[in-house]
C-alpha cells in the first residue's frame, strides 16, 4: 500500500495611429473545479467557473470576431451579444457598428469547459479558444493582442465589479492575491498546439503578443486564430518532455519554449507552488525523482488554493494597432 501510495505522490509530484487607435477585448468566463478524485490532493469539491468573453473596440480599422452555438453558459451579467454577420456558411458575432464589447461565443471544439453546466475547469483538462478578426481596410497592420486571467470569488451585490451567476455574486480578486498568482502558472496558454510539436509559443497573461493579419490587400477578409490552454495536472508534465502527458516536445531544436518554462519556475515560483516557506528545489531537466516529489506536493498545494478560494475565471483577450 505504501509503495502505490509513493508511486502516485511521485506521479502528481506538476498596447500607430495617435487618432484612430482601436482595442478590443474578447473574454470568457469558466467554472474552474477542483474535484474529489483518486489523488489525495484533490481534497475538496470545491468550483471555479468561467464567465464570459467579451471584444470591444474603438474606431473602425479591424473588428474582432467570435463563431460559435452560445455565449457561455456561466456569463450571467457580463453577457453582451455582438452584431451577427454571415461569412460563409457560419455567423460570426462582432464589434461592428455602436458595439464596443461582445461576448464570445463557445461551442464543442471552442471552449473554456463552459459550454453547460456539466463541464468544469479544473487541473488536468484542456481546449482551445477560437476567435477572427475582420480587416476593414487595406493597411491593416500588426495587432497586438493582451490575454488577461480575471479570477472571482464569493462577494456581494454591493461589491464593484460585482458579476452575477445563478443569484449569486462573485467579485474579482487582486491580481496580489494568493490564488490569482498561481492561475498565472496552472491555468497555461500557447498559440499551438499538436501530439507531434506538443505545446509551442506560450502566451503569457498581461503580455503583449502580435498577429499580423494575412491578405490584407482584401478588405474584410477574415482571419481566423486559435489559443490553446491547458491546466497541466501534474508537476511533472512541465519537466519531462517526450511523452503523451508532457507539455513539451523532446525534440532536439524544440526546447526554447521549455527553457523559458523552467527559467519562469525558478523566477516566479509564487506562480506555481505553495510551500509554507519551505526551501523549493531548483527546477531544471535533471531533476532527481525525489526533487520533482517536493515540487509535485508544492504544485498540488496550489492547485488547492485555487480551487478553495476561486469561483469562477474571466479569460479577456484585448487587441489594439
Amino acid at each position: 500500500m505504501s509503495e502505490d501510495v509513493s508511486a502516485k505522490s511521485t506521479k502528481s509530484k506538476k498596447e500607430l495611429r495617435k487618432e484612430q487607435i482601436q482595442h478590443i477585448v474578447l473574454a470568457v468566463i469558466a467554472l474552474i473545479v477542483i474535484i474529489a478524485l483518486c489523488w489525495a490532493w484533490f481534497v475538496s469539491n470545491t468550483r471555479v467557473s468561467g464567465t464570459g468573453a467579451q471584444i470591444s473596440s474603438q474606431g473602425s480599422r479591424f473588428e474582432l470576431a467570435t463563431t460559435g452555438a452560445n455565449t457561455g453558459v456561466y456569463d450571467g451579467n457580463k453577457k453582451v451579444e455582438g452584431t451577427g454577420k454571415v461569412i460563409g456558411d457560419k455567423t460570426y458575432y462582432t464589434t461592428s457598428g455602436e458595439k464596443t464589447a461582445v461576448s464570445w461565443m463557445v461551442g464543442a471544439d471552442s471552449n473554456l469547459k463552459n459550454t453547460s453546466k456539466n463541464q468544469t475547469l479544473q487541473p488536468n483538462s484542456s481546449g482551445r479558444l477560437d476567435f477572427s478578426v475582420i480587416p476593414l481596410v487595406d493597411d491593416l497592420g500588426t495587432l497586438n493582442f493582451t490575454l488577461k486571467v480575471i479570477p472571482y470569488g464569493v462577494g456581494t451585490v454591493s461589491d464593484e465589479g460585482a458579476v452575477q451567476i445563478d443569484g449569486a455574486y462573485y467579485v474579482p480578486l487582486s491580481e496580489a492575491e494568493e490564488a490569482s498568482q498561481l492561475l498565472m502558472g496552472h491555468l497555461l496558454f500557447f498559440s499551438s498546439y499538436n501530439q507531434s510539436s506538443k505545446y509551442v509559443g506560450r502566451l503569457m497573461p498581461s503580455e503583449t503578443f502580435q498577429l499580423t493579419p494575412l491578405n490584407t490587400s482584401v478588405a474584410k477578409k477574415l482571419q481566423n486564430y486559435s489559443i490553446y490552454w491547458i491546466w497541466p495536472g501534474y508537476f511533472d508534465q512541465y519537466v519531462t518532455r517526450g511523452t503523451d502527458q508532457s507539455l513539451f516536445s523532446g525534440a532536439e531544436g524544440s526546447n526554447l519554449d521549455y527553457q523559458n518554462m523552467l527559467t519562469n519556475i525558478n523566477n516566479q515560483s509564487a506562480h506555481f507552488f505553495i510551500n509554507n516557506n519551505a526551501s523549493i528545489p531548483r527546477v531544471r531537466e535533471d531533476m532527481s525523482s525525489a526533487d520533482i516529489g517536493i515540487c509535485s506536493n508544492y504544485y498540488n498545494n496550489g492547485d488547492e488554493t485555487i480551487g478553495t478560494n476561486v469561483r469562477y475565471v474571466e479569460l479577456q483577450l484585448t487587441a489594439a494597432e
